[in-house]
């Protein structure tokens, strides 16, 4: 059985993580492929962290 408080931060997280990849479908137009390699970079250190 999990917490309140638990559900509430796993929601959150997905939550940031929609908000993010929308942004990031917005602004992706303009941005060079370094931005985008450093993007797919800082996500993958965020899974493994």
């Amino acid at each position: 059985m999990y917490s309140s408080k638990y559900v509430y931060k796993k929601t959150a997280k997905k939550r940031i993580e929609k908000m993010w990849k929308i942004l990031f479908l917005l602004f992706s137009p303009f941005w060079s492929l370094k931005h985008f390699q450093f993007y797919n970079i800082s996500s993958r250190h965020a899974t493994l962290a």
